[in-house]
């Protein structure tokens, strides 16, 4: 015990003198010292890191269940653990445990590779999980959602104000207000549960609605431009609401694919078809984008209206069929000179041939005759014409003599039975 003390004495007190030496360096110290730290203290700061951003408990919360799922199932210890095998395998297995979707995977994975960023440069020195792949959500989709057509959702409004039943506490007349809101702004439930008075701006030239920064999803400010038939409702409702006060208290929290499946029954619309399921996100966000598209807006637009960060997610939410392809075939400019059909005039067939005699006369060759090697000219008649194979005839119609190479050995022109005389002569 006394020598084990005493060498860890000399190791500490070598250390300290290479410190002094400047033989060690401190930054690369500390990193070695980070990598050996416990993973979950590293976690539980990098969450108060995120949470201190602005992030909701709710979403620090799955953030953290999944980093957990992920470095208990590879069985990591400490940050110099953390590979990209070992990551993988877990993701692997974790999978095909919960018989998950390549969407909901791929959660965990953003997850973890967010924290690993988090822990570089100053308690990792590198990512091992830079090409760690994100799943393909395309292949297998458990979620399908569709966007209502316009008749279907004013049947859907209409059906909502008619109904004198309470669904989730929220009258006939109360639910129609929500569907029309989210039809014409796309706001997502929880930012619809958040809407007061003091939210909307109705008397300036341009009426606004605006989303504070703690009530958006990507925790910004948003101010969005209201449609005008939505600010005619607007001035209707809200002198019926106390200021401050939320215009549907606790929607947030309530089960809106439960009353909107109700209004939808009500309205003789089916919530699933073939292309999808017409739930409380489809009905409203979907449908908006999709609408957006489908009138004429860009895509670029739509996304600063839709507030996506990135255009894919946008396309994500349009559902454009065969019959929206087919009307943006019918909108290419067209000429009606095009369907005139012709054929081809007298004129312009002699044309046609004076051209092609005239290209036969450039290539030095007229009708009838070819020029021979000696550059005198050779006329085809006769028996010589009709015998001419096919590949003797040239494009003008006329019979082309092939060249053969010059011979002046006497033996070879023996051999291809050429008198010598006569080539002589």
């Amino acid at each position: 015990m006394h020598q084990a003390s005493l060498r860890l004495a000399n190791k500490l007190e070598h250390e300290a003198k290479l410190r002094r030496d400047g033989l060690i360096d401190p930054v690369a110290e500390e990193l070695a010292t980070q990598a050996k730290r416990c993973a979950i203290k590293h976690l539980d700061e990098f969450l108060d890191t995120i949470r201190s951003k602005g992030r909701t408990e709710k979403h620090v919360s799955l953030i953290s269940s999944r980093i957990r799922a992920v470095l208990e199932e590879a069985g990591i210890a400490t940050p110099s653990e953390i590979t990209h095998d070992r990551v993988e395998k877990a993701i692997v297995a974790i999978q095909r445990r919960g018989n998950l979707s390549p969407r909901t995977v791929n959660h965990y994975i953003q997850a973890i590779k967010e924290f690993v960023n988090w822990l570089i440069p100053r308690r990792l020195a590198a990512n091992p999980l830079l090409d760690l792949e994100l799943r393909n959500s395309e292949v297998d989709i458990r979620k399908k959602r569709r966007a209502l057509a316009q008749d279907e959702m004013s049947q859907l409004v209409e059906a909502a104000r008619a109904s004198d039943q309470e669904y989730q506490c929220y009258s006939g007349e109360q639910r129609a207000r929500i569907y029309l809101l989210r039809y014409l702004t796309g706001l997502r439930k929880s930012e619809v549960a958040s809407l007061t008075p003091e939210s909307f701006e109705l008397t300036g030239q341009t009426p606004t609605l605006t989303l504070e920064a703690c009530d958006s999803k990507h925790r910004k400010r948003d101010v969005l431009p209201l449609h005008p038939q939505l600010v005619d409702l607007l001035k209707q409702w809200l002198p019926e609401y106390p200021p401050g006060e939320a215009l549907f208290p606790k929607l947030g929290k309530r089960k809106a694919y439960t009353m909107i499946r109700k209004d939808l029954e009500a309205a003789g619309i089916p919530f699933t078809t073939k292309d999808g399921d017409a739930d409380f996100h489809a009905a409203g966000r979907h449908t908006y984008i999709t609408e957006l598209l489908r009138n004429g807006t860009s895509l670029v637009v739509a996304r600063e209206l839709a507030r996506h960060a990135d255009v894919k997610m946008t396309m994500r939410y349009t559902h454009i069929g065969l019959e929206d392809q087919a009307k943006g075939i019918q909108n290419l400019p067209t000429d009606p000179k095009w369907l005139e059909t012709r054929r081809p005039t007298e004129s312009a067939s002699q044309h046609i041939s004076s051209s092609s005699q005239h290209i036969c006369s450039k290539s030095g060759v007229s009708e009838g005759q070819s020029e021979s090697p000696d550059g005198s000219e050779c006329h085809s008649s006769g028996k010589n014409g009709s015998d001419a194979s096919d590949d003797d005839v040239s494009p003008c119609g006329t019979h082309r003599q092939k060249k053969a190479p010059p011979v002046t050995d006497g033996a070879l022109m023996e051999a291809a039975g050429i008198e010598c005389g006569a080539a002589s002569a």
